[in-house]
């Protein structure tokens, strides 16, 4: 890894860096490694989400009937245990 310099809240971006220290910026195939890692970060993250949304989507609609899945009063046994 190469020296990297604070600039815009602790990033260092290729122009910033070069300017500040005269050195070369990241090689090329290290950038595009972390870009790549990013990017796969942000996807599965964004995947992950959808997949969530997704299921809960569903369970509104099978369970259209239950005060909880439309997000009203929890109707239990009046015990105070979750079942």
């Amino acid at each position: 890894m190469s020296q990297t310099t604070v600039g815009n809240n602790g990033t260092a971006n290729a122009s910033t860096q070069t300017k500040i220290t005269g050195e070369q910026p990241k090689t090329t195939l290290e950038e595009a490694v972390m870009e790549y890692l990013r990017e796969r970060r942000l996807r599965m993250i964004r995947e992950r989400n959808q997949k969530i949304s997704r299921v809960t989507a569903n369970f509104r609609r099978n369970h259209i009937g239950s005060q909880k899945a439309r997000g009203g009063v929890r109707q239990g046994y009046g015990d105070g245990f979750a079942r």
